[in-house]
């Protein structure tokens, strides 16, 4: 799952960040001991937050 999302984190911008984590949110309900999804998710998290600088990404 994590290679599959990847695609999304590799443009920086905003809207496939969004999308990013949207899936990985989805791994994470279908395997929430695959450690390479909130890795996946803190790094889409963070540079989501490098583009728009909303405090809400920090949460």
């Amino acid at each position: 799952m994590y290679f599959i999302n990847s695609r999304y984190v590799v443009t920086y911008q905003e809207k496939d960040f969004i999308k990013a984590i949207e899936r990985f949110e989805a791994a994470k309900e279908i395997d929430p001991d695959y450690a390479l999804i909130y890795l996946g998710m803190a790094w889409a998290y963070w540079h989501k937050y490098s583009l728009t600088l909303s405090l809400e990404d920090l949460n």
